[in-house]
């Protein structure tokens, strides 16, 4: 009993880790700051998902008017 438990709540726990790092790498890797990560969790992964899409709303925001000004 305990085997399977333990299997289902590290899955639980770390396919939303690895979906937030996979969305990480993306920016990263395209410097594309209007990717968000969809939030599929109702709790704490939730909130750090939530907080990780207002942080790249803000870059995307300052990025936006870096090129804005550049552009004048």
């Amino acid at each position: 009993v305990a085997l399977p438990l333990a299997w289902w709540l590290a899955k639980a726990i770390s396919r939303p880790i690895l979906d937030l790092a996979h969305t990480a790498d993306e920016v990263t890797r395209r410097g594309d700051f209007s990717v968000r990560v969809a939030s599929r969790s109702p709790g704490e992964i939730g909130v750090l998902y939530r907080a990780f899409n207002a942080m790249l709303e803000r870059v995307d925001a300052s990025d936006q008017a870096l090129k804005g000004s550049q552009d004048e």
